[in-house]
């Protein structure tokens, strides 16, 4: 079978590499990620950067120059990185990593990993797309690179609702606030 010019992976980073400045690049790869979701993920990931961008330290703002990888993995991977790097026995929704070598450089450098798994099982409990929750887990791990927090309560308000808007901005709606009555989300790392 034979492809046409302008279509498969190559030319999807083709263009993504034109379609950014050279002031402004952020590259975003992702793995495994589900059939159908690929540009709906990364137009996530730059909403969140655009509508979200600022640090709790000291206010200083991150600039969207730097990459993001986002994996979509098994309740089976997640809990062994779980345990691996958090010490903490167990999947959970999502892991997001910080990679860059200097704290307080103006860019994003990241891995977030997401369970599929757990996307799924939530979003049948709480009544909507296992692809509305996953996002729901990119929004809150592109929030941890750029400075939120959620260990106190105070936090985990202002981080979800941040998570609802960039969602709704997206035309996704309000995922987290959205949630059925007596479910409740724990916040994880």
């Amino acid at each position: 079978m034979s492809r046409r010019a302008g279509q498969g992976p190559a030319a999807q980073a083709q263009r993504d590499r034109h379609t950014s400045s050279a002031a402004n690049r952020f590259r975003i790869q992702l793995h495994s990620c589900p059939r159908g979701w690929a540009d709906v993920v990364r137009r996530a990931v730059r909403l969140a950067l655009r509508l979200c961008r600022h640090s709790h330290d000291g206010g200083a703002s991150r600039s969207r120059a730097g990459s993001l990888s986002i994996a979509f993995v098994s309740d089976d991977q997640i809990a062994a990185l779980n345990e691996s790097w958090l010490r903490h026995v167990g999947p959970t929704d999502v892991l997001t990593f910080d990679l860059r070598d200097d704290p307080d450089a103006d860019r994003i450098d990241g891995q977030i990993v997401v369970s599929l798994d757990t996307a799924r099982r939530e979003a049948r409990r709480r009544g909507h797309a296992p692809r509305d929750e996953a996002l729901l887990y990119v929004v809150h791990g592109v929030l941890h690179l750029l400075g939120y927090d959620d260990r106190r309560a105070a936090q985990r308000r202002e981080m979800h609702e941040k998570e609802d808007e960039v969602l709704h901005a997206l035309g996704v709606g309000r995922v987290y606030h959205s949630r059925r009555r007596g479910g409740t989300r724990r916040a994880r790392k």
